[in-house]
Protein backbone atom coordinates (compact mmCIF):
# COMPACT_ATOMS: atom_id res chain seq x y z
CA UNK A 1 0.00 0.00 0.00
CA UNK A 2 1.32 3.34 -0.76
CA UNK A 3 0.26 6.60 0.33
CA UNK A 4 0.37 9.16 -2.41
CA UNK A 5 0.06 12.97 -2.78
CA UNK A 6 -0.90 15.35 -5.70
CA UNK A 7 2.70 15.74 -7.07
CA UNK A 8 2.21 11.59 -7.67
CA UNK A 9 5.49 11.51 -5.39
CA UNK A 10 4.83 7.94 -3.26
CA UNK A 11 5.97 7.15 -0.10
CA UNK A 12 5.57 3.28 1.08
CA UNK A 13 3.06 3.49 3.87
CA UNK A 14 4.83 1.98 7.29
CA UNK A 15 3.18 -0.23 9.90
CA UNK A 16 5.13 -2.11 12.94
CA UNK A 17 8.29 -1.15 11.25
CA UNK A 18 7.70 -2.84 8.22
CA UNK A 19 7.15 -2.07 4.33
CA UNK A 20 3.63 -3.08 3.69
CA UNK A 21 2.41 -4.35 0.20
CA UNK A 22 -1.17 -5.00 -1.09
CA UNK A 23 -3.70 -4.88 1.63
CA UNK A 24 -3.19 -7.64 4.65
CA UNK A 25 -4.91 -5.22 7.17
CA UNK A 26 -3.86 -3.39 10.13
CA UNK A 27 -0.46 -4.89 11.82
CA UNK A 28 0.25 -2.64 14.64
CA UNK A 29 -2.01 -0.58 15.89
CA UNK A 30 -6.22 -0.47 14.94
CA UNK A 31 -8.41 2.22 14.55
CA UNK A 32 -8.18 3.96 18.09
CA UNK A 33 -4.34 3.92 18.17
CA UNK A 34 -1.79 5.63 15.87
CA UNK A 35 1.65 3.58 15.28
CA UNK A 36 3.26 6.63 16.02
CA UNK A 37 1.99 6.45 19.85
CA UNK A 38 2.49 2.72 20.36
CA UNK A 39 6.49 2.92 18.97
CA UNK A 40 7.06 5.61 21.60
CA UNK A 41 7.79 2.27 23.78
CA UNK A 42 10.30 1.36 22.52
CA UNK A 43 12.37 4.26 22.84
CA UNK A 44 12.66 3.17 26.77
CA UNK A 45 14.62 0.20 25.39
CA UNK A 46 18.78 0.28 26.17
CA UNK A 47 21.38 0.40 23.82
CA UNK A 48 21.33 -2.90 22.78
CA UNK A 49 18.24 -5.32 21.76
CA UNK A 50 17.07 -8.36 20.91
CA UNK A 51 14.07 -8.91 18.76
CA UNK A 52 12.13 -12.12 18.10
CA UNK A 53 9.21 -12.73 15.95
CA UNK A 54 6.90 -15.79 16.43
CA UNK A 55 3.69 -16.52 15.31
CA UNK A 56 0.87 -15.94 18.26
CA UNK A 57 -0.85 -18.90 17.66
CA UNK A 58 0.82 -22.34 19.12
CA UNK A 59 4.25 -23.31 17.22
CA UNK A 60 6.67 -25.18 17.12
CA UNK A 61 9.21 -22.88 16.41
CA UNK A 62 9.64 -23.18 12.52
CA UNK A 63 8.86 -19.82 11.86
CA UNK A 64 10.94 -17.72 14.50
CA UNK A 65 12.97 -15.01 12.88
CA UNK A 66 15.80 -13.84 15.69
CA UNK A 67 17.96 -10.79 16.04
CA UNK A 68 20.46 -10.43 18.60
CA UNK A 69 21.94 -7.51 20.42
CA UNK A 70 20.46 -4.99 17.62
CA UNK A 71 22.34 -1.33 18.33
CA UNK A 72 19.48 0.94 19.77
CA UNK A 73 20.01 4.80 20.35
CA UNK A 74 18.20 6.44 23.33
CA UNK A 75 14.32 7.64 22.45
CA UNK A 76 14.78 6.20 19.45
CA UNK A 77 12.18 3.67 17.34
CA UNK A 78 13.73 0.26 16.28
CA UNK A 79 13.23 -1.77 13.38
CA UNK A 80 13.07 -5.21 13.00
CA UNK A 81 14.47 -7.05 9.18
CA UNK A 82 12.51 -10.00 9.68
CA UNK A 83 9.98 -10.83 6.89
CA UNK A 84 6.08 -11.71 7.66
CA UNK A 85 3.64 -14.15 5.89
CA UNK A 86 0.17 -12.78 5.57
CA UNK A 87 -1.86 -15.71 6.89
CA UNK A 88 0.03 -15.30 10.22
CA UNK A 89 -0.38 -12.93 12.75
CA UNK A 90 2.69 -12.75 14.61
CA UNK A 91 3.81 -11.07 18.04
CA UNK A 92 7.25 -9.48 18.02
CA UNK A 93 9.31 -8.71 21.41
CA UNK A 94 11.80 -6.20 22.20
CA UNK A 95 14.13 -7.05 25.14
CA UNK A 96 16.85 -5.54 26.39
CA UNK A 97 19.79 -7.54 26.02
CA UNK A 98 21.75 -5.27 28.16
CA UNK A 99 19.35 -3.94 30.70
CA UNK A 100 19.79 -0.50 32.26
CA UNK A 101 20.79 -0.38 35.67
CA UNK A 102 17.76 -1.12 38.07
CA UNK A 103 15.29 -1.53 34.74
CA UNK A 104 14.10 -4.34 32.43
CA UNK A 105 12.52 -3.51 29.56
CA UNK A 106 10.69 -5.37 26.84
CA UNK A 107 7.95 -3.90 24.33
CA UNK A 108 5.80 -6.90 22.46
CA UNK A 109 4.20 -5.82 19.20
CA UNK A 110 0.98 -8.19 18.55
CA UNK A 111 -0.24 -7.69 14.55
CA UNK A 112 -4.18 -6.78 14.02
CA UNK A 113 -4.98 -6.37 17.76
CA UNK A 114 -7.54 -4.18 18.63
CA UNK A 115 -6.26 -2.09 21.04
CA UNK A 116 -9.16 -1.08 23.00
CA UNK A 117 -10.06 -4.84 24.54
CA UNK A 118 -6.20 -6.30 24.38
CA UNK A 119 -6.58 -7.34 28.01
CA UNK A 120 -8.57 -9.56 26.25
CA UNK A 121 -6.23 -11.11 24.13
CA UNK A 122 -5.46 -14.52 25.13
CA UNK A 123 -2.19 -14.11 23.29
CA UNK A 124 -1.37 -11.49 25.88
CA UNK A 125 -2.60 -13.05 29.16
CA UNK A 126 -0.52 -16.38 28.16
CA UNK A 127 2.77 -14.31 27.77
CA UNK A 128 2.28 -12.25 30.70
CA UNK A 129 1.47 -15.46 32.93
CA UNK A 130 4.66 -17.09 30.94
CA UNK A 131 6.86 -13.95 31.90
CA UNK A 132 5.23 -13.64 35.75
CA UNK A 133 5.47 -17.52 36.58
CA UNK A 134 9.15 -17.17 35.06
CA UNK A 135 10.25 -13.91 36.93
CA UNK A 136 9.37 -16.46 39.82
CA UNK A 137 11.41 -18.96 39.57
CA UNK A 138 14.69 -19.06 41.39
CA UNK A 139 16.04 -21.69 38.99
CA UNK A 140 15.89 -19.49 35.81
CA UNK A 141 18.80 -18.92 34.10
CA UNK A 142 17.83 -16.15 31.21
CA UNK A 143 15.92 -12.92 32.00
CA UNK A 144 13.03 -13.55 29.36
CA UNK A 145 11.11 -16.37 29.34
CA UNK A 146 11.94 -18.70 25.94
CA UNK A 147 10.10 -17.95 22.67
CA UNK A 148 11.37 -20.57 21.13
CA UNK A 149 8.30 -22.91 21.05
CA UNK A 150 4.35 -22.04 22.23
CA UNK A 151 2.80 -25.33 23.33
CA UNK A 152 0.21 -26.19 24.83
CA UNK A 153 -0.27 -25.35 28.55
CA UNK A 154 -3.64 -26.18 29.51
CA UNK A 155 -6.20 -29.42 28.95
CA UNK A 156 -8.33 -26.26 27.25
CA UNK A 157 -5.05 -26.06 24.38
CA UNK A 158 -5.75 -29.58 23.35
CA UNK A 159 -7.95 -30.53 20.65
CA UNK A 160 -8.94 -33.23 18.09
CA UNK A 161 -7.17 -32.77 14.84
CA UNK A 162 -9.90 -34.11 12.01
CA UNK A 163 -7.69 -34.19 9.54
CA UNK A 164 -4.82 -36.46 11.39
CA UNK A 165 -7.65 -38.32 13.35
CA UNK A 166 -5.90 -37.48 16.36
CA UNK A 167 -5.48 -35.13 18.85
CA UNK A 168 -3.18 -32.50 17.78
CA UNK A 169 -0.03 -31.48 19.50
CA UNK A 170 1.08 -35.40 19.77
CA UNK A 171 4.31 -34.58 22.08
CA UNK A 172 2.14 -32.61 24.36
CA UNK A 173 -1.96 -33.94 24.16
CA UNK A 174 -3.17 -37.88 24.33
CA UNK A 175 -6.65 -39.04 24.08
CA UNK A 176 -8.19 -39.57 27.15
CA UNK A 177 -11.70 -40.15 27.52
CA UNK A 178 -13.37 -39.08 30.84
CA UNK A 179 -16.99 -39.67 31.66
CA UNK A 180 -19.13 -36.74 30.36
CA UNK A 181 -17.12 -35.79 27.55
CA UNK A 182 -19.15 -34.74 24.38
CA UNK A 183 -17.32 -34.95 21.54
CA UNK A 184 -13.36 -35.68 20.44
CA UNK A 185 -11.75 -32.46 21.55
CA UNK A 186 -13.12 -32.51 25.01
CA UNK A 187 -11.02 -36.20 25.40
CA UNK A 188 -7.77 -34.68 23.81
CA UNK A 189 -5.86 -33.64 27.27
CA UNK A 190 -2.19 -32.86 28.44
CA UNK A 191 0.24 -35.88 28.85
CA UNK A 192 1.66 -34.06 31.68
CA UNK A 193 0.93 -32.14 34.18
CA UNK A 194 0.30 -28.17 33.51
CA UNK A 195 3.16 -27.93 36.09
CA UNK A 196 5.92 -30.28 33.77
CA UNK A 197 5.17 -28.53 30.84
CA UNK A 198 5.96 -24.69 32.16
CA UNK A 199 9.66 -26.36 32.45
CA UNK A 200 10.37 -26.43 29.08
CA UNK A 201 10.11 -22.71 29.35
CA UNK A 202 12.69 -21.94 31.81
Amino acid sequence: MHKCCRKLVCAPLIRSGNLVEGNPGATSGDETVPYNSLSLCKSWLGSKVNMTRAPQAEHDGSDVQVELNVDHLPEDDIIPNMTRSSRVKYITYYEDSESIPGKRTAVWELDKANHRNIVRSPVLMRELWLQMWHDIRPDTTSKFVTKAKRGPLRDDDCYWDYGKARCAWAEYCEYRYIFGDVHLGQSCRLKNSSAETLLNYL
